[in-house]
């Protein structure tokens, strides 16, 4: 039953690996040398780093700093980095080959063997002329592990570099170039090419619509606003809450030296004395 299950899912294996090394570009071969070059690496840093931690131990009774760093920076790395280059071939497009996984995951790393790379620096001071003839086998041992490890720091923490640098620049050009960058795998985008569906949408007339001519007035609307003059608008009357009073003339009564038989006139007309006989 097992070899059944093998020979089943041999051939799915077999066409996968096929698919991902037809469509291989050099993104794909610079992170498959940098990965495979830091685990060859921290497998010897971690054999170097456990030998000298253990000569260390057995004279002195003690460990150094350096030396669980560079333990604990091989380890790391031998677990990080593995995932990340067998699930690259066995499928693709995987979540943890993403650009936003990948990248935090090879920083974290990098920090370390920085760190590293420093540290065993510092140390220097124990063979300041370099391992010398005269040590015997066990010093001089001791001696060329600590400049190996030193070393190998380095190495490793340039590599580790130059990949995350490489990769936020072309990162940033695919972005700027309408292509998803960051939830793909790194080999997957086309990081130098425009994006034709990004092309098709700027250039949209539904997008940017052009803006609309200006209407000529039609000449039948002219002729009626030369013909019709313009109205003038109706000005309504003002309510201010009081009641208009009707005027009314005042009466008064002159005084003109005549009998008290005068007539009341309005003011302004002449009186006609009463023995005068009217027409």
């Amino acid at each position: 039953m097992p070899l059944t299950v093998a020979s089943d899912l041999l051939p799915l294996f077999q066409v996968e690996f096929h698919e991902t090394y037809e469509n291989m570009t050099w993104i794909t071969y610079f992170r498959l040398v940098v990965f495979g070059l830091a685990f060859i690496l921290s497998f010897v840093m971690l054999a170097l780093a456990g030998h000298m931690a253990n000569t260390n131990s057995k004279f002195r009774g003690i460990v150094y700093d350096f030396q669980g760093l560079a333990i604990a920076s091989a380890v790391l790395s031998l677990i990080g980095l593995a995932p990340l280059l067998v699930v690259g071939f066995l499928r693709k497009g995987a979540w943890i080959n993403m650009n936003v996984v990948e990248l935090p995951v090879i920083g974290f790393l990098w920090v370390f063997w920085f760190a590293e790379a420093i540290l065993t620096t510092s140390w220097n001071w124990l063979y300041p002329d370099g391992c010398l003839a005269r040590f015997n086998s066990i010093t001089k041992t001791y001696c060329n592990e600590l400049f190996a490890i030193e070393g190998l720091a380095f190495v490793v923490w340039i590599f580790l570099f130059a990949y995350i640098a490489t990769m936020l620049i072309i990162c940033l050009i695919g972005k700027s170039r309408g292509h998803a960058v960051w939830l793909v795998a790194a080999d997957v985008p086309s990081y130098f090419e425009e994006n034709p569906n990004e092309k098709n949408v700027i250039d949209s007339p539904s997008v940017y619509a052009a803006p609309a001519a200006p209407q000529q007035p039609s000449m039948q609307n002219l002729q009626a606003s030369s013909l019709y003059p313009p109205q003038q608008p109706i000005q309504q009357p003002i309510h201010t809450g009081v009641q208009p009073q009707a005027y009314s003339p005042q009466m008064q009564q002159q005084n003109t030296g005549y009998s008290n038989n005068t007539t009341n006139s309005y003011a302004g007309s002449p009186a006609i004395p009463s023995g005068v006989a009217q027409v």
